[in-house]
C-alpha cells in the first residue's frame, strides 16, 4: 500500500507540473499575441506618418511653381485654383488649372520628338476643341545654340504651316538656368485660324529641348494669356 500510495503522489505531482508548464506556455504565447495587437497600430500609425510626411514635402515643392522656372510669378500663384503637375520621367513640374484636364502621352522612346503630356481646358471656355497645350522633350542630332534653334523651328513652321504669320520672337529669357525661345505666329488648319505659342528651353549639355506648346483659335488666344502665364 505504502509502494502504491508513493506512486500516486508522483502521478499527481507529474500532472501538476505539466498543468503547470501549459499554463506557463499558454501565458507566453498570450503575452506574445498581446504584444503584436499592440504593436501593430503604432507601425501602421508610422506608415501613414511617413506618406504624409511625404505629401507635405510634395507641397512644399510643389510650391515653388514650375521647375523649368526661375521667375518671381510663384508668389502670385493662386494655390486654390492651380494644381501641380509633377512628371518625375522626365523631370517636369509645373502648376496647371484645376479646371484643366490633362492626358499623358504614349509615344515610342526611340523617337526624336516625344510628346509627354497634353493639357485642355474646360470645354466652356474652349467650345470649338480646338485648344491644347502640349509639353515635350526634342532630342538633338547635332548641338545647337539657341539663337539657331530658334530660326530653324521658325524656317520650319514658315514651311509647313498654312497662313503663317510671325507675330514676335525672343531668345532673351531663361527656365531653371536654361537658355529659352519664345515664338508666337498665327496660322491656318482645318478652316480654323489659330494662334500658337512655342516656348523651349535648351539643354545643350544633354543635347535636348524641352517645349511647350500652346494651339488655340486666334479670336480666343488673350483669354488664355492668364492661364498660360501661371504655367510658365
Amino acid at each position: 500500500m505504502v509502494h502504491i500510495g508513493k506512486i500516486l503522489r508522483k502521478y499527481i505531482i507529474l500532472i501538476n507540473l505539466i498543468h503547470c508548464m501549459s499554463c506557463l506556455t499558454l501565458s507566453i504565447l498570450s503575452l506574445f499575441l498581446i504584444s503584436n495587437i499592440l504593436t501593430l497600430p503604432s507601425e501602421t500609425i508610422l506608415m501613414f506618418a511617413s506618406s504624409g510626411q511625404d505629401e507635405d514635402d510634395d507641397e512644399e515643392e510643389n510650391n515653388t511653381g514650375s521647375s523649368l522656372g526661375d521667375s518671381d510669378e510663384s508668389e502670385t500663384i493662386d494655390e486654390d485654383t492651380l494644381l501641380p503637375y509633377n512628371n518625375s520621367e522626365y523631370g517636369i513640374r509645373m502648376n496647371y488649372p484645376s479646371d484643366w484636364s490633362y492626358q499623358e502621352a504614349q509615344a515610342p522612346t526611340d523617337a526624336p520628338i516625344i510628346p509627354i503630356v497634353n493639357m485642355f481646358p474646360p470645354i466652356s471656355d474652349d467650345p470649338n476643341a480646338v485648344t491644347f497645350l502640349q509639353i515635350g522633350i526634342e532630342e538633338l542630332e547635332t548641338p545647337f545654340l539657341i539663337d539657331e534653334y530658334s530660326m530653324s523651328m521658325i524656317n520650319g513652321y514658315r514651311e509647313s504651316r498654312l497662313n503663317f504669320d510671325l507675330v514676335s520672337s525672343n531668345t532673351g529669357n531663361t527656365l531653371s538656368g536654361l537658355p529659352t525661345y519664345e515664338i508666337v505666329f498665327t496660322d491656318s488648319a482645318n478652316g480654323t485660324d489659330r494662334k500658337l505659342m512655342e516656348v523651349g528651353a535648351l539643354d545643350s549639355d544633354n543635347n535636348r529641348v524641352y517645349y511647350l506648346l500652346f494651339n488655340t483659335e486666334e479670336s480666343r488666344y488673350d483669354l488664355f494669356v492668364p492661364a498660360l502665364e501661371s504655367m510658365i
